[in-house]
């Protein structure tokens, strides 16, 4: 019965150690094969490095545009801040919000932690 069992940890540890050498070869792979290409770096060293971009941010905040510092960004966290055990909800935007989960709804917290 053990050696039955030791066989199953042995087999478990040789096909872990197995799929870790398969994972850092394809992970050297894709570094070695990419490592030169010439779109991520041009001949022309003049080149500015965001010509590669969309163009929606570098279009927006450079030097030229003093507006840029007017920008606005949303964004939320579900998290559990007070370690009560449900998630409570951080919202960004030009000002930050903290909302306490009290399980059925959620309630304005912003001041308190302010």
């Amino acid at each position: 019965m053990i050696t039955k069992i030791f066989k199953y940890i042995r087999s478990g540890l040789i096909t872990g150690l197995m799929m870790g050498v398969v994972l850092l070869a394809v992970e050297v792979y894709f570094v070695v094969t990419n490592s030169n290409r010439p779109d991520f770096w041009p001949d022309d060293t003049d080149a500015s490095p965001q010509e590669m971009t969309s163009g929606l941010f570098s279009g927006y905040v450079h030097e030229d545009n003093p507006d840029h510092e007017k920008m606005k960004a949303k964004g939320s966290v579900l998290c559990d801040f007070d370690l009560d055990g449900d998630l409570d909800l951080y919202f960004g935007y030009r000002d930050s919000y903290y909302f306490e989960n009290s399980g059925s709804a959620f309630k304005d917290r912003t001041m308190e932690y302010n």
